[in-house]
């Protein structure tokens, strides 16, 4: 029987040290299968942080030159959200405002127009917003004290059938204003010399 128990003791023991085995055999294949899929999630997160990088890259890229293109349009234009806030001013703009244009960005239409005494129309931005597009000509003053004869456009920005905000520009017709008023002068003159050469006409006859 003592032979017996000790065949017995020695068949346990060989089953606790095969038991052991596979317990440490299949914690390191779990931490195996861990460490790949670490290494699996910092692939994945530095994959998607370049591409997020890449994209936020790009996007600085295309507003950039939106920017640059917008500076080197000849006119003044300006962009306000719905709740009648900047959220876009070229340069020209700024420049009216004598100000930088990332210094107007957040501030309200009657914000400009109490802090740098812009001839801005606030009732036409908020028909703007209800949907209907404005369109003025008149004179205004520009920072360096000279007066032009201003196209102001404020159109909705209609998205998804809701506006959304508000286009402005101003653009500086005074070339045109004044070929206008040469024009019309010179028809004045051609109908007078008409009228006059008429009424000599009627004279000698």
């Amino acid at each position: 029987s003592a032979v017996a128990g000790g065949a017995l003791l020695a068949m346990a023991l060989a089953g606790l040290l095969r038991s052991q085995r596979q317990l440490l055999a299949a914690e390191g294949a779990l931490a195996d299968a861990a460490a790949e899929r670490r290494q699996q999630l910092e692939a994945e997160v530095a994959e998607r942080t370049r591409a997020l990088v890449q994209a936020q890259a790009s996007e600085r890229d295309v507003r950039s030159f939106t920017e640059r293109v917008a500076d080197h349009m000849p006119v003044i234009a300006a962009y306000w959200d719905e709740d009648q806030r900047c959220r876009f001013a070229t340069r020209g703009f700024a420049a009216w405002c004598q100000a930088e244009p990332t210094q107007l960005l957040g501030h309200t239409v009657q914000d400009l127009v109490e802090r740098h005494n812009l001839r801005l129309n606030d009732a036409a931005i908020a028909h703007v917003l209800e949907g209907m597009a404005v369109h003025e000509q008149h004179p205004v003053g520009m920072p360096d004290g000279s007066v032009v004869e201003a196209l102001l456009d404020y159109v909705p920005d209609l998205r998804d059938g809701r506006v959304r905000g508000c286009f402005f520009t101003l653009t500086d017709v005074t070339d045109l204003k004044q070929a206008e008023q040469r024009l019309q002068r010179l028809i004045d003159e051609l109908v007078r010399a008409r009228d006059s050469a008429e009424a000599a006409n009627r004279a000698k006859s």
